[in-house]
């Protein structure tokens, strides 16, 4: 296929070959544009990185689903999915790109396809055969993006109209697997996290402007990474972490990435990280290489400031070669999550030195660097002042008004007055509503949405929202550690783990307890108790005056028998809150509309745990 904007992709599992291919030959027969044939390509670095390069520049994807694709639980075809799905979060909601289509009958609740697929209007081609309908369709399609927007749900077959009969939804245990499922690698009362980067988007071009007071204090590029396996044919590696890192950066609201191609041109020169942000007019560079022993790979990363050469942050990464997307996937993840955080610390740092002019961009940088912060209530007003002064000056601005809905949903808990939470709740939730409106995209409000559902008891509004988080935000950890908090509050203590340790995997290293506590949570409520002690002990790590971490300690220590252990974290307890104990009666009252598997763990761990410690009256 050539770098047209109008070519098609069709994605099939290998069984159903000759099905892809009557699909193909009659979309060729139309004069459109297909990329099918992989006979050429068949494994090996050329054949990834063509498929790779393929799915990011093809002008419409199309998904063949079959009884096969059902079956199966692995295969490349379901990478390709994750490629095209994580592609089309950077478009716009009425851009047509994945066009589902359906081979032979699958049960359309059950379907295990990415839940982006299930927002999609699906065509029925039995045995693979079009009609000149659907041909006409496609090239509609790639004539006229907006058009692919009044499709509703649904199946239909490719000769009748684009306006269907809506397919049944997928079940609430259909979604609840997919979610499960889609989990690479792997709240108790409280779910916190890390606050995304809200910052407006930049602008500028790539030309040479020097690194001067003027270049982008929110810019970047990711050169080439350096491939030291010794292998040649090993470059795909590289080369795709390389083309993964742009792209999940891209994703961060407020940070200008340099594109792949241009950072191509980069490869095998050395030069300094002044030099190229001289050339390309960005502040950070990014540098990485591939080192191999064996089965075992090492993936080594290097953040540089461009205007004086500075390091200012460097991790590395081991996993196995046989699982090698999923470590990049892991790799690519958690760069890009502390990429964000660094860029924002440096640049809110520079901005404390304009406070003669603070300009609305300053106020963001300086209110995103302090949502980073450790929980506290203080550090949430904080938020809130900053995001109320960029109104004033920018009552428009969508962003100042999202990180302003999350500083407001995170103050409730700090306070036992009741009107005071109800009248915090109507601002944040009416200020979430305004949001959504102006800007579907914007994640931001659904964490609050979340938030007011575990307030209420309302799980079902919860998890809604969780889902619509999870899907605008796929690769940081804020919505998997959300979606954690709605699956402890079911009870479900098995599916919590699996969330929190997805955001553990995402989230930067030590930079809060939250994740690493509530995983901790996570594994008291399944009662393992020494994996509870761990996980806390990393979180006390991050934050030592973490209250509800030593309270945490405190109870895994006593449930496990180490009476010693606990008393020790009592006493923290009790110095960084005086006279600490717990309501037992409150603490029921709180989970009386819980689901039972909720309240027999309140009744048959947590108030044991809090007894047996000495923290309950």
């Amino acid at each position: 296929m050539s770098s047209s904007t109008k070519a098609v992709f069709l994605s099939y599992a290998s069984q159903d070959a000759e099905a892809a291919r009557r699909i193909c030959d009659a979309l060729r027969a139309a004069g459109i544009e297909v990329w099918f044939d992989r006979s050429a390509l068949r494994g090996g670095d050329a054949w990834d990185a063509s498929i790779r390069r393929q799915i990011r520049e093809c002008a419409l994807f199309v998904p063949i689903i079959s009884a096969t694709t059902q079956a199966r639980e692995e295969g490349y075809f379901r990478l390709e999915w994750k490629l095209a799905v994580d592609r089309s979060h950077l478009m716009a909601h009425d851009k047509a790109f994945l066009l589902p289509v359906l081979i032979n009958d699958v049960p359309g609740p059950d379907a295990r396809v990415p839940e982006e697929f299930r927002a999609r209007q699906w065509t029925r081609l039995p045995g693979g055969t079009p009609p000149p309908a659907f041909c006409d369709d496609v090239r509609r399609l790639l004539g006229e993006p907006s058009a692919a927007q009044s499709p509703a749900i649904g199946v239909r077959d490719a000769a009748a109209p684009m306006a269907a009969r809506p397919m049944p939804p997928a079940s609430s245990n259909s979604r609840r697997r997919w979610l499960a499922g889609a989990i690479v690698g792997a709240l108790v009362l409280l779910v916190g996290a890390v606050v995304a980067l809200n910052g407006s988007r930049l602008s500028g071009s790539n030309a040479a402007t020097g690194v001067a007071s003027d270049a982008k204090q929110l810019s970047i590029v990711v050169l080439p990474f350096a491939n030291l396996t010794g292998d040649t044919g090993q470059d795909y590696v590289s080369d795709g972490l390389t083309a993964a890192l742009t792209a999940d950066l891209s994703r961060i609201r407020g940070i200008f990435v340099i594109d792949s191609a241009t950072a191509q041109s980069y490869k095998g020169k050395a030069q300094t990280a002044q030099q190229v942000g001289q050339a390309l007019g960005v502040r950070f560079v990014l540098q990485g290489s591939v080192q191999r022993n064996g089965n075992q790979l090492r993936i080594n990363a290097l953040l540089a400031d461009a205007t004086n050469n500075g390091q200012l942050w460097s991790d590395s990464f081991e996993g196995e070669t046989t699982n090698l997307f999923a470590l990049q996937d892991q790799v690519t993840g958690r760069i890009a999550n502390t990429m964000g955080h660094e860029l924002v610390v440096v640049a809110a740092r520079e901005s404390e030195m304009r406070k003669a002019a603070p300009q609305v961009a300053d106020l963001m940088l300086r209110a995103e660097a302090v949502a980073d912060k450790p929980h506290s209530l203080e550090k949430w007003q904080q938020v809130e002042q900053l995001t109320r002064r960029a109104l004033a000056l920018d009552p428009d601005n969508v962003n100042a008004m999202a990180l302003l809905v999350t500083a407001l949903s995170f103050q409730p808990q700090y306070t036992s007055n009741p009107e005071l939470e109800r009248k915090i709740w109507v601002e944040a939730l009416d200020l979430a509503r305004k949001v959504t409106a102006l800007d579907p995209t914007n994640p931001e409000p659904y964490r609050a949405i979340a938030f007011h559902g575990f307030a209420t008891g309302d799980l079902e509004s919860a998890r809604r929202a969780a889902e619509t988080f999870m899907r605008l935000k796929p690769r940081q950890p804020d919505p998997f550690n959300v979606m954690g908090g709605v699956f402890m509050r079911e009870g479900e203590a098995a599916k919590a783990v699996d969330m929190f340790t997805q955001a553990v995997e995402l989230a930067p290293r030590g930079l809060s307890a939250v994740f690493p506590a509530n995983l901790a949570a996570a594994y008291f409520m399944l009662g393992n108790y020494k994996a509870a002690i761990d996980w806390n002990l990393k979180a006390s790590q991050a934050e030592p005056q973490n209250l509800r971490v030593r309270v945490g300690l405190a109870q895994a220590y006593a449930m496990a028998g180490d009476d010693a252990g606990a008393r020790a974290e009592v006493q923290e307890v009790r110095r960084l809150r005086p006279g600490f104990k717990v309501n037992v009666e409150k603490l029921r009252n709180r989970s009386e509309s819980s689901p039972p598997k909720y309240r027999a763990f309140v009744e048959d761990k947590l108030i044991p745990a809090y007894r047996k410690a000495g923290l309950a009256d």
